[in-house]
C-alpha cells in the first residue's frame, strides 16, 4: 500500500530538502492568508540557510522520508514549542503528520525541564492541529505580516 515510513532527526545536511519543503508548502497552503509583505518574511526564514542555522542553534528538527525522499519535517525549538509540523502535499491525508506529531511529542516528553507544548498555527491550520489535540490559547496575533494562532497541547498529561 504506501511505503515505509522512516523518521529521524535532521542534519545540517537535510537543509536544502527542508527548506525546500516549508517553501512550497507555505506558498501552497499558508499565502493565500497573509499580505504580500508577510508572505515575502515568512518566505525569508524558510531559506537553507536559515534552516541550517536552526539545526546548528539547537532546534529539534525530525524528517519523514520515504525511499529516501524528505516526505515531511517537525521542528521543535527548545523546550517544548512546536515550530514547523509541514507534510508535503502530495503525502498529505497519510499519517505523516500524525506520525511526526507523535515522535516530536515523545521526544519532547522525554527531554527535561519541558514546558507545555505550544505552536503558532497558520490560519488554515487550525482545524488540522485541532485533530492533533491542540486547542486555542489565545486570540489571532500577528508578527511582521505573519497572522497567526497561538495554540497549546491540551492532552498533556
Amino acid at each position: 500500500m504506501s511505503l515505509k515510513l522512516l523518521i529521524r532527526s535532521a542534519t545540517v545536511e537535510d537543509a536544502p530538502a527542508i527548506s525546500a519543503l516549508v517553501t512550497a508548502s507555505a506558498r501552497e497552503h499558508i499565502a493565500s492568508s497573509l499580505s504580500d509583505s508577510g508572505l515575502s518574511h515568512l518566505l525569508s526564514e524558510m531559506t537553507t540557510e536559515n534552516q541550517a542555522k536552526r539545526i546548528r542553534s539547537g532546534y529539534q528538527f525530525f524528517v519523514a522520508l520515504e525511499s529516501d525522499t524528505l516526505v515531511g519535517t517537525a521542528a521543535i525549538r527548545l523546550p517544548s514549542h512546536l515550530y514547523y509540523l509541514f507534510v508535503d502535499t502530495q503525502h498529505q491525508r497519510r499519517g505523516i503528520g500524525r506520525q511526526l506529531w507523535n515522535h516530536a511529542r515523545d521526544w519532547i516528553a522525554s527531554s527535561p525541564n519541558h514546558g507545555p507544548i505550544t505552536v503558532n498555527s497558520s490560519l488554515n491550520a487550525i482545524t488540522a492541529y485541532e485533530r492533533l489535540g491542540f486547542a486555542i490559547a489565545g486570540p489571532p496575533e500577528e508578527n511582521h505580516g505573519v497572522r497567526y494562532q497561538p495554540m497549546r497541547w491540551a492532552n498533556a498529561t
